[in-house]
């Protein structure tokens, strides 16, 4: 069973851009969030190209977030509703603050995405 939150972004970032995304993950998600590398071990990838997580082994995890600077037409990372998935869903919502282009949709609705 799974529950996916979904994004399209079809202009990359600038480089100013994902400078501002980059220093808003680490200073509103990584603090706050249990989350690990991709593997859901270590720590968060966060480098010029992209922000690579997943859960932890103790919480739980599904699939990766893998957010790009660059356009892809179509992402997705589900979740399960597993405990990283606030870190997921704050993640893509600073993603649109900071990119205004991004189209942000997931199995629980857009009001996810709100406030």
């Amino acid at each position: 069973m799974g529950y996916t939150h979904y994004w399209r972004n079809k202009v990359s970032f600038t480089d100013a851009e994902w400078n501002t995304m980059v220093e808003r993950f680490n200073k509103e998600v990584l603090p706050f969030y249990d989350i690990a590398g991709p593997d859901s071990h270590g720590v968060p990838i966060v480098d010029r190209n992209k922000i690579f997580f997943n859960g932890t082994e103790k919480d739980g995890a599904c699939e990766s977030l893998v957010f790009h600077k660059k356009a892809i037409d179509f992402e997705f990372c589900k979740t399960r509703r597993l405990p990283y998935d606030a870190a997921v869903v704050k993640t893509l919502k600073i993603a649109r603050e900071v990119h205004p282009q991004i189209q942000l949709s997931s199995d629980g609705g857009t009001e996810v995405f709100e406030n």
